[in-house]
């Protein structure tokens, strides 16, 4: 998900944090908010496609 926004100029890099996982560089969200907002749309998701 952070990739995507990255890519679509949504986020900058500024605002994601790099961490290497498994050897591969990964762009996570470090703002609290938009991390609730992304479990929510998940719950949600998930519960509709049930």
């Amino acid at each position: 998900m952070c990739s995507i926004l990255y890519n679509r100029g949504v986020y900058s890099e500024e605002s994601l944090g790099r961490v290497k996982k498994y050897r591969l560089p990964l762009l996570l969200f470090q703002d609290e908010g938009v991390k609730a907002f992304i479990a929510n749309l998940n719950t949600q998701l998930s519960r509709n496609l049930i």
